[in-house]
This record gives C-alpha cells, structure tokens and sequence, in this order.
C-alpha cells in the first residue's frame, strides 16, 4: 500500500470483560507484525442503550481522571 501512497491503518477494540493483560498485549504485537503506518485502540464504550451496558454497568472506574485515558506512543 505504501507503494502506491496509501496511508494503511489498523483498529483494535479494548476492554471486554473476558480480556487479560496478556491478551492485550499478544494482539499489539500481533497489529504491529501487520506493518501499518498508524494504530488505532478504542475502548470498549457500554453506551446504556447497547446489551454490552448491562454487563458492565456496575463495574467501578479505575481511573476517572479523563487526561490519563489517552496514550500516545511514536514508533
């Protein structure tokens, strides 16, 4: 794709319940063996009007300063 000058990128949603550490990181470094020129990690949003809320909807925030929640990181 870089060939023919067109930008590839690949998305990865985080933050289902039955998701661990390791799973996280396995599927970076699987989207990184992909080569794209950006990545994009998207959590996992319970909107109240989807079924995934109500799975979720008592869990506790574990970091409610909304600063921390974006990452940024240059290869």
């Amino acid at each position: 794709m870089r060939q023919h000058g067109i930008v590839s990128m690949a998305t990865y949603v985080l933050g289902f319940s039955e998701e661990r550490d390791r799973d996280c990181w396995h599927a970076l470094k699987h989207l990184l063996r992909y080569d794209p020129d950006q990545i994009q990690l998207l959590y996992a949003t319970p909107h109240r009007w989807t079924s995934f809320y109500s799975t979720v909807e008592q869990r506790k925030v574990l970091e409610t300063d909304l600063r921390r929640w974006i990452i940024s990181i240059r290869f």
